[in-house]
């Protein structure tokens, strides 16, 4: 597969969400800003590892619809990687630990 291929199909997967997992290569996080699309890509392995626990403690997986998810979610979208960014700065600088 050529790699123009392979990146339209990296795009085709990604769509509109803000990361995807690659197979065999990671994965893949997008924003709006560099320290958003970092922001995403902790998120997602924070979640990752989340999940992975409570499947290993015999939880099973609840699903939110797309209305309770925006709900959960809160009006600070927009804000929200802003002050995730300057947390995990602040751990990397070793002003707060983890």
């Amino acid at each position: 597969m050529a790699d123009a291929d392979r990146a339209e199909g990296i795009a085709d997967a990604l769509g509109d969400a803000g990361a995807v997992i690659l197979q065999s290569n990671g994965m893949l996080a997008v924003g709006e800003s560099v320290p958003h699309a970092c922001v995403q890509a902790l998120f997602l392995e924070e979640t990752a590892q989340v999940q992975l626990l409570a499947q290993g403690a015999g939880f099973t997986p609840r699903f939110y619809s797309p209305e309770d998810a925006a709900r959960r979610h809160g009006d600070d979208r927009v804000h929200e990687p802003l002050r995730a960014w300057e947390y995990y700065v602040a751990v990397a600088e070793g002003k707060i630990a983890l």
